[in-house]
């Protein structure tokens, strides 16, 4: 033979010697027995049922030793063992050198004995797999198993083998060449063809299923289709969605359905998948291992001391169901692909843990783990440890994301509450269309979610392409909802990602807590927190506490808390070591920000800030409404250092004209130094309910124009036509150095019949300069509640360039104004003023007090047009007054006003 084509034959046949898992096709075919337990000798069993009797193999005490040459089952086979009932464990080994290909069914006729099947070369279950065991099954590719403390059963024979009576306690291996085990199931099948007794490697109640060996896979899950229908049997139609997806409704509110070609609604259709693995009630161990050790399986899952593990990947719609009991995932890498981990409880008996260990962990393309319950039972808990990384990501074609869902649908008064989620890994990311879900439909509690790592956690989803990625948390009935807890050096959300805690009903909103000993950053995405429902137990919203090093909302990043009932709104905790930003995008359209409203008789939520320093950038925003009878929202913050706000709004408001609206809420901002440029600050009442006080308190404190000349603007405002019309927010602000500047407006004022706000400054220097006007104002021509006090405390107040301090009132009497300065009052080119400009109330008084009293073209009035002058009062050791400047109380009509000016040193310059 010609050399070349020898070595060319000689290697073919090494690799197929070599190949221990075949493709479809070339499978061995056969039972039979090598000789090495038992007096049969090597004995091939006839087929194609085959029947392995206890004289095949040997008892010792309540284990029934078997050893095989090759062990197949082909479609349409069986092979089936036998035994007196005294066994408990039926333990087999194939000893060939080849892979068994289990393609039939494998079955027991001992009472309740367990089996276990050891092959070192490999074990293949076809798509016609079944089991009928009344016991537990456990498949291994493992070199020995371990009985009882010391004493071991090897896959291959020894020389003097001593049979134990001894329970088995372990797989083990003794190097890293370790086979695989495969399982693939049948597909798509028609409703017709499904039959639970023959498909699938099922187990009875409460036993157990193990595979233990080295790569492991399970592919092409076994599913049907059915024409869907509700709880009570009525057909359940396909609803029209628009080109986002959205549901259409008609003009009524009616859902509009897909019509077929006959113009009838066509019937929805669900996907069934009744599980490749199925272990009801009782216990699912998937195990890789690819290094000398043991694997133990404890009342905690299975323990292994090997050092390295392999890899188990499921794939294509693959099921494994343990039907309210636990599934333990032990390997190196773990892929779920498409394809599902269930364990599901209906009845009083609570659910078991889905557990998964492993280096990394990749669940992709809409795969899905649930631990759902919809009886009286607990749900139960999934625990995922990825001691590298775990990453979520991606939909499945239909449009199924990636799903982690511990939830309760239980409607009874004893409804069992949803298990938890548990996360632990150095990275943990959810990209592309991933959830996780801790929901109650009921009556039951939802589950806590908690995500800790020791680098990073990030969410992403792709929002312009209508990809959701994130956690939700809500309350559909009288449960309350799960809670989050995250743990990492970093946490991200970006592009869509949204954690939302919603409640529809009497439940409470989930909690959420967000711990980054580094930073949060969140970017496009969102934090929702919500009550929907009008009830009168309607829930409470959830809360939000996030510490960080530093936090940063920036392109479309929002917090809500939102009230639409009567549930009271969620409170918003924001800690920082560093700082808390919020940055949007103007010239894009894109806000940034938070939002604490109420619509309806719920209070709105409360917000609080603390950091080291906190900005608030181009047309981010807070926002806090009173809508309806509730009461808006109290927003605090505070900065060891300093708060900026540029380009940036923060809006308190109450709009209601009920007798019972509520108030808006305050604003309170305590720092060493509040800088605000171009940013607008708002507290309104729109109707009944009183405004909101606006306090802030710094060492320094300057208001200044943006880049583009937008001045700094803050407002405390009262409209409505109620004669109740509620009364407005004062404005308050302490400091050392106050400066206000460049067209800078601060006002209160009164639209309504309701009282305008006051506003106090205090400082040691106040400058008021650059056109910037502080007033406060009465508008109403007829009832109009009277103009706020404005009172200014210093030791030097210096206005100039245009600037005013006044009170107007147009339909009530003039406000006052009351000046008190240590050392000096000057007025440069600027007023102080109290006026009537039209109706009949008196002008009001100004009041100035000071060492040095200093006017250089500068006016203290207080003036009226149809009703008496008010009254100017000015106390001060050095009184000096230019030619131009004006001290006078007048009226146009009717009674001259008041002017003291008491001052032991009075100069009345020329110029």
């Amino acid at each position: 033979m010609n050399p070349v084509l020898k070595s060319v034959i000689i290697f073919s046949l090494l690799i197929l010697a070599g190949t221990r898992i075949y493709a479809d096709g070339i499978h061995p075919a056969g039972i039979k027995l090598d000789g090495t337990i038992g007096n049969s000798g090597k004995l091939d069993l006839p087929g194609p049922d085959y029947e392995i009797k206890a004289e095949f193999g040997k008892q010792t005490g309540a284990n029934l030793f078997h050893s095989f040459e090759q062990f197949n089952i082909h479609q349409g086979e069986s092979a089936t063992f036998s035994g007196s009932d005294s066994i408990q464990n039926i333990i087999s080994r194939v000893t060939g050198g080849n892979a068994s290909w289990i393609d039939g069914k494998l079955g027991s006729t001992i009472p309740n004995a367990d089996l276990y099947f050891l092959n070192p070369a490999g074990v293949m279950f076809g798509p016609n797999a079944s089991l009928d065991l009344q016991g537990s099954f456990h498949v291994s590719t493992a070199d020995y198993l371990r009985l009882g403390e010391n004493e071991r059963f090897y896959a291959m024979p020894q020389t003097d083998e001593r049979l134990s009576v001894a329970a088995p306690a372990a797989f083990g291996f003794l190097d890293d060449s370790i086979s695989g085990i495969s399982l693939e199931g049948r597909g798509e099948i028609s409703a017709d063809e499904w039959d639970v007794k023959s498909s699938g490697l099922a187990v009875s109640e409460g036993k157990t299923i193990s595979l233990v060996g080295g790569d492991i896979e399970i592919s092409k899950g076994t599913f049907y289709r059915v024409r869907k229908t509700d709880g009570e049997g009525n057909p359940v139609f396909q609803q029209a969605v628009d080109e986002n997806d959205n549901p259409i409704f008609d003009e009524n509110g009616n859902p509009v359905f897909d019509l077929d070609e006959n113009g009838n609604p066509i019937q929805s259709i669900q996907k069934i998948s009744p599980g490749d693995i199925r272990a009801p009630g009782g216990q699912i161990n998937i195990v890789s291992a690819t290094s000398p050790g043991e694997v133990t399986d404890k009342e905690t899952g299975p323990d292994m001391t090997c050092s390295e593990k392999g890899s188990i990947r499921l794939s294509d719609k693959a099921v494994l169901d343990s039907g309210g009991g636990s599934i333990f995932i032990r390997g190196g890498q773990f892929s779920l692909e498409n394809s599902t981990l269930r364990s599901e409880t209906s009845g009083d008996k609570a659910g078991g843990k889905i557990d998964v260990q492993a280096d990394t962990v990749s669940l992709a393309y809409g795969a899905e783990i649930s631990g759902r319950t919809s009886g009286s039972g607990k749900g139960a808990d999934i625990v995922i440890q990825a001691d590298d990384s775990l990453s979520a990501f991606g939909a499945n074609s239909e449009q199924q994301p990636v799903i982690i869902a511990a939830e309760t649908f239980g409607m009874d008064k004893d409804a069992g509450d949803a298990g938890s989620v548990a996360i632990v890994s150095d990275n943990i990311s959810f990209s592309d269309g991933a959830l996780i879900s801790s929901n109650t439909y009921g009556n039951g509690k939802g589950g806590e979610i908690g995500l800790n790592a020791r680098d990073s956690v990030s969410f992403a989803g792709k929002r312009n392409q209508g990809i959701i990625t994130g956690i939700e948390l809500a309350s559909l009935e009288s449960g309350d909802a799960g809670s989050l807890n995250i743990y990492a050096d970093t946490i991200f959300f970006n592009d869509g990602a949204f954690v939302n805690s919603t409640t529809y009903g009497s439940g409470r909103g989930g909690e959420i807590s967000l711990n980054a000993r580094d930073s949060a950053s969140f970017s496009n995405s969102i934090i929702q927190l919500l009550t929907l429902s009008g009830e009168k137990d309607a829930g409470n919203a959830g809360s939000l506490q996030i510490d960080a090093g530093g936090i940063s909302f920036d392109r479309g990043g929002l917090i809500t808390s939102n009230t639409y009932g009567s549930g009271r709104g969620g409170e918003i905790s924001l800690n920082a070591r560093d700082s808390v930003s919020f940055a949007g995008k103007e010239n894009e359209g894109v806000i940034t920000g938070i939002d604490l409203s109420s619509r309806y008789s719920g209070e709105a939520g409360s917000l609080s800030i603390e950091a080291e320093s906190i900005f608030f950038d181009d047309a981010a925003f807070v926002n806090s409404t009173a809508w309806g009878q509730g009461k808006g929202g109290e927003i605090v913050l505070n900065a060891r250092d300093s708060v900026f706000f540029t380009d940036s709004i923060v809006q308190t408001s109450t709009v209601s004209d009920e007798d019972s609206a509520g108030d808006a809420g305050s604003l309170v901002i305590k720092a060493g130094k509040i800088s605000f440029s171009g940013a607008t600050f708002d507290s309104n009442s729109y109707g009944k309910g009183k405004g909101g006080q606006i306090a802030l308190t710094a060492e320094t404190i300057t208001c200044t124009a943006d880049s583009k000349g937008k001045p700094t603007r803050i407002y405390a405002t009262t409209v409505g036509t109620s004669e109740n019309a509620g009364a407005g927010g004062e404005i308050r602000i302490s400091g050392q150095n106050l400066s206000f500047a460049d067209r800078a407006e601060i006002s209160t004022s009164s639209l309504s019949a309701g009282k305008a706000g006051d506003i106090v400054l205090e400082g040691s220097h106040i400058e008021i300069v650059g056109g910037t006007a502080i007033s406060s104002e009465s508008n109403r021509t007829e009832n109009g509640g009277e103009a706020g006090l404005i009172t200014v405390n210093a030791d030097a107040v210096r206005l100039s360039e245009n600037s005013s301090l006044t009170t107007e009132a147009k339909g009530a009497g003039g406000g006052k104004i009351n000046v008190n300065a240590g050392n000096e009052i000057y007025l440069h080119e600027s007023q102080i003023t109290s006026s009537v400009k039209q109706g009949y109330g008196n002008g009001g008084d100004v009041a100035a007090d000071s060492k040095f009293v200093i006017m250089n073209n500068g006016n203290i009035t207080a003036n009226a047009e149809e009703g008496d002058g008010g009254a100017v009062f000015i106390r001060s050791e050095n009184f000096i007054r230019s030619s131009e400047s004006r001290v006078e109380a007048t009226s146009a009509r009717g009674n001259q006003g008041t002017v003291k000016i008491q001052a032991p040193d009075l100069d009345i310059a020329d110029s």
